[in-house]
């Protein structure tokens, strides 16, 4: 389908014309709008299917990470420390480092023993009372689940630069 056939079609132009005088015409944002976000191929599919797969995906994806969040969030939450957002991203950088590592073998019902393992080995004394009370504040599955897709949040919340004064391997 060429260019103007198809913003013809999403605009209801009457023809290919009015797409050329709106897209020459600097206070028509909207096809800018959709040249910069938007594949010809996008667009083609929205007009076949009523919707573009890639965004779907999208909106799935923000509705896990938001899963990944609480998960996170439950954990902080049931552990006996005062300043929790600490925790959250020393717990996020030390579940990465985890998974990394040669402890995590990918079975979901060893998740616990490994990680036990891993802290226990690889965690300064002051912080493993804390990680250790992990395994105790939530389910096998759902912790699994967490140490799975822990890059999610990896990027979401780790990545600037942060002091942890009380957990510091």
């Amino acid at each position: 389908m060429k260019e103007e056939e198809i913003y013809v079609k999403l605009f209801g132009f009457g023809s290919p014309t009015t797409f050329y005088s709106w897209k020459k015409d600097p206070k028509r944002l909207a096809i800018k709008l959709l040249e910069k976000y938007f594949t010809k191929e996008d667009l083609e599919e929205f007009l076949e299917t009523g919707k573009i797969n890639k965004m779907e995906n999208i909106q799935h994806l923000g509705s896990f990470i938001s899963y990944i969040v609480d998960i996170n969030n439950t954990i902080v939450d049931k552990t006996t420390v005062d300043n929790k957002d600490e925790l959250s991203l020393f717990l996020i950088k030390t579940i990465v480092e985890f998974k990394d590592s040669s402890f995590f073998s990918n079975y979901p019902d060893d998740v616990f023993d490994e990680f036990i393992d891993f802290v226990l080995n690889n965690t300064k004394e002051q912080n493993k009372k804390v990680l250790l009370q992990i395994p105790h504040k939530i389910n096998k599955d759902t912790f699994y689940m967490y140490v799975q897709n822990i890059e999610l949040l990896d990027d979401y919340k780790y990545n600037e630069p942060y002091v942890y004064s009380n957990f510091i391997k």
